[in-house]
């Protein structure tokens, strides 16, 4: 495994993107037959032969040695996937410790032999660098004393994604393994670990080697822990995709005594394997006992809620896959109807399906029992009286009030200084939320704010003012529900005592 760098943003102009392990699916299913070799060995020479005749194209990075910040398993990992891959069939890229010139070569290459219809996977191990969500992967020889070099010595993750994604071939897959330590740290004026989440669009498969906001590590071996795991699941045959990542989040979980518990998000319409064949091996015994949390040992009333573990739900939530997440939960629920983090758990499904009424009950029994609520919003911002603009942030409903982050601004208000809080009606702009009240900034200092809040799916088009120039000007149209509900709660939550 090897270091992700992570930092605050300086402008709004940064992007959100995500980076540690990454690994985004173009809906499509490849398999190759296989002999599966016991543990972690590779048989060389022992090919995994492909099951279709449809061609396969690989791009493998990395990085390790880095001046002043080296890194003990990115060639390694490198070195790993190559030879895997090649088993299964790919036709493999491999470049490892490269400068910037290098990488961009290597994905217009990758980018060109893709552009065939041919299934591509791109992997990269080595430093990564988020900056307010926006991701770039470090070269070797990268020169960053400021964080406007991130765009001038990095490659931007986004780049290799729509390289990608214009191929417009029916099966991408992404994988980028990265850690913690930010070489860099000392040239900015702060940061945070970990990276931003970043949600997987129709038909992919997201996968990151830690959850968003939080770090892994390198690994003391020869490899990374996550991709020693992630290669020994990958060669099962017939496993499903999801399978292999639950495997793997379980293995990574246990074996680093839960430091790191690996993260992902699918919206695949489909069934896929990496391996084709039968699965007929049984899971591998995970003990999880000692990572999940303390519940009320409350005897369940019906036979689902006995097979029904928290940490499934965790995973199911973590994996975006929120059906799963909602039948599951409910079950769970019917033995513990109070049970704080599940009941957080259906409610933020409900949220990401856009059913705002029926999350409602769920989030207020989580708020009282002790959860936090966080709640996605756009604040929006008119720079200079010229135009309008939209900034992605969250609200966090605590106990005590009000905490709102917009990149890399911090308010907290008490709810004895929310002065107004509801939803109201824009002619122009639909429904919003109205906030006016006292705000703490991150620099301790009281200031008054008045905030117009639009629900997530709020967007800047393009309209003419009176003298027939264009102007962009924000909009939120359908947002009726999400503001009228979010308001309901956040004043249902003034006037709750969480239960402690």
């Amino acid at each position: 495994m090897f270091p992700l760098l992570s930092i605050k943003p300086l402008t709004s102009h940064f992007l959100e993107r995500g980076l540690v392990t990454l690994a985004v699916l173009f809906l499509s299913a490849f398999q190759v037959t296989a002999q599966q070799p016991s543990g972690n060995q590779q048989q060389r020479g022992m090919g995994l032969a492909p099951a279709t005749t449809e061609k396969r194209v690989a791009l493998v990075i990395g990085n390790s040695r880095y001046e002043g910040s080296p890194l003990r398993n990115p060639v390694n990992d490198a070195n790993l996937v190559s030879a895997t891959l090649r088993e299964m069939g790919f036709d493999v890229i491999a470049r490892t410790d490269v400068n910037l010139r290098e990488m961009q070569l290597a994905v217009r290459e990758f980018s060109r032999k893709i552009h065939n219809g041919s299934i591509g996977l791109f992997y990269y191990a080595g430093h990564g660098m988020q900056s307010g969500g926006r991701n770039f992967l470090i070269p070797i020889g990268a020169q960053i004393e400021a964080e406007g070099d991130l765009v001038l010595e990095g490659l931007d993750l986004n780049s290799v994604l729509e390289q990608m994604g214009q191929a417009q071939n029916r099966l991408n897959i992404v994988i980028l393994d990265a850690c913690r330590n930010n070489p860099f740290a000392r040239s900015f004026r702060g940061g945070s670990q970990g990276l931003a989440q970043v949600n997987a669009p129709a038909g992919t498969f997201i996968a990151y080697a830690t959850a968003p906001g939080q770090t892994a590590s390198d690994g003391k071996g020869q490899n990374g822990l996550y991709t020693q795991e992630l290669m020994a699941n990958m060669r099962s045959p017939g496993l499903p995709i999801e399978e292999v990542f639950k495997r793997v989040r379980a293995q990574v979980r246990q074996k680093s005594n839960g430091l790191q518990i690996p993260w992902d998000a699918s919206s695949l319409e489909g069934s896929f394997s990496f391996v084709g064949g039968t699965s007929t091996a049984a899971a591998p015994p995970v003990a999880t006992e000692s990572f999940a949390p303390s519940q009320p040992a409350t005897p369940p009333v019906s036979s689902r809620s006995v097979t029904v573990s928290l940490d499934l739900i965790e995973s199911n939530f973590k994996s975006n896959l929120l059906d799963e997440v909602i039948k599951d939960g409910e079950s769970f629920l019917a033995s513990q109807p109070d049970h704080a983090r599940a009941n957080l758990l259906v409610a933020q499904s409900y949220f990401r399906k856009n059913q705002y009424r029926e999350a409602m009950s769920y989030m207020e029994k989580a708020f009282l029992g002790g959860e936090s609520i966080s709640l996605p919003v756009k604040r929006h911002r008119k720079q200079l009286g010229l135009y309008d603009a939209l900034e992605d942030g969250s609200i966090n409903v605590t106990p005590r009030g009000l905490q709102m982050q917009f990149g890399s601004d911090t308010y907290k208000a008490q709810f004895a200084q929310i002065e107004r809080l509801e939803a109201q009606a824009d002619p122009v702009r639909g429904m919003l939320v109205y906030f006016k009240g006292a705000v703490v900034n991150k620099s301790g200092k009281t200031e008054n704010k008045d905030y117009k809040l639009f629900a997530p799916t709020a967007v800047i088009v393009q309209t003419r003012d009176n003298m027939g120039n264009q102007i962009p000007v924000a909009i939120c149209k359908g947002c009726e529900s999400w503001t009228t509900e979010v308001v309901k709660f956040i004043n249902r939550s003034k006037s709750s005592v969480p239960v402690q």
